[in-house]
């Protein structure tokens, strides 16, 4: 539910893992918990998917760039 909730608002629900282990498991919780956090490196700052979102609105709001036309004066 909470994963739905993320990707409404824009945010990637990769960001929410929910890790089932007893109390014995700790070396199994502190891999996971290694491998969540580099996920979460790779992803970038909280809010990157609502940046690239906005700039791809952006982009299309206002068309493709044309490159072509790039310092040359009307």
């Amino acid at each position: 539910m909470l994963k739905g909730v993320l990707e409404k608002v824009g945010l990637d629900p990769g960001r929410v893992k929910i890790v089932w282990c007893a109390a014995s498991e700790g070396e199994i919780y502190a891999q996971d918990l290694r491998e969540f956090i580099a996920e979460l490196k790779a992803m970038g700052p909280i809010g990157t998917e609502l940046k690239r979102k906005e700039s791809g609105e952006r982009q299309d709001q206002t068309g493709p760039a044309d490159s072509s036309q790039e310092g040359k004066k009307p």
